[in-house]
């Protein structure tokens, strides 16, 4: 398909700083090189695995928040690549110390940082996560789609049931605008591709789907959303292409087919 080529392209140009091997004069953050790795394995596209490799080998010792460390493994486990044990008790370190900050300061991205604590200690091997549970399901009050997503995410990872959270799902459907998208708060009326995939994620975590004609209009919002370059932009009004986005819309068009199908639509 036209658009996803053009998309891989893109992708694969986000990385070509790191292909041309000058590693002391590069700096991609990690984010970035997860949210493009991510895509072209998506698709099913090859790119220089080995040179992304020798880039993480020798810029992770420089990590040392649970903000790196999260998408370090993340990129570590997309790659194959093994962590050492003084590696791995860092990173554990890491998260635990972003937890113990949780529990006395009230930072607006709180839901975020827990998730990211507990998918790097879940992803590590440890197993005692009692605090980021009783943090997480205090943060189940519903205030917006960012934070709602998150607490699912965290929930969801420490196997939660999430058939108890009623009222949650029930929330994210009301954010749903009468035409595409998701609205990030009640009451607002917005479409940015993150609330898109916020809200679709937690569907399909909860199981559910919506209807065939609300489907297709979120599909030619997405693609709206691509540029000429074949990024993605934050907005079908304008934007940058950035990487992240990339990997909201990809994951949006998988799950919107996935409804389809269980639908007999796709």
């Amino acid at each position: 398909m036209k658009n996803m080529r053009r998309l891989a392209n893109w992708v694969l140009s986000t990385l070509k700083p790191i292909n041309e091997g000058n590693y002391s004069d590069t700096h991609v953050p990690l984010s970035s090189i997860f949210y493009a790795a991510y895509v072209l394995d998506k698709l099913g596209v090859e790119f220089d695995r080995k040179r992304l490799i020798n880039y993480l080998s020798i810029n992770r010792k420089s990590i040392s928040d649970v903000y790196a460390s999260f998408y370090f493994i993340k990129t570590t486990q997309l790659l194959g690549m093994r962590l050492g044990s003084k590696e791995r008790q860092r990173f554990i370190v890491a998260a635990l110390q972003a937890i113990n900050k949780l529990k006395s300061h009230r930072f607006s991205n709180r839901a975020e940082i827990l998730y990211m604590s507990a998918y790097v200690l879940h992803s590590l091997g440890y197993r005692k996560l009692d605090d980021a549970r009783r943090i997480v399901l205090s943060l189940k009050k519903h205030s917006n789609l960012e934070t709602t997503y998150f607490v699912v995410e965290t929930l969801n990872l420490l196997k939660h049931s999430l058939n108890e959270m009623k009222e949650t799902l029930n929330f994210v459907i009301s954010l749903q605008n009468a035409d595409y998208g998701f609205s990030s708060t009640p009451k607002s009326f917005s479409h940015f591709i993150e609330d898109a995939y916020y809200g679709f994620r937690i569907l399909e975590l909860f199981g559910v789907s919506m209807d065939k004609n609300k489907l297709e209009e979120n599909l030619k919002f997405v693609w709206r959303c691509q540029n000429h370059d074949g990024g993605f932009k934050r907005t079908e009004v304008g934007g940058i292409s950035l990487p992240e986005n990339c990997f909201y819309a990809i994951n949006i068009l998988e799950i919107i087919s996935h409804m389809m199908h269980d639908r007999g639509d796709g």
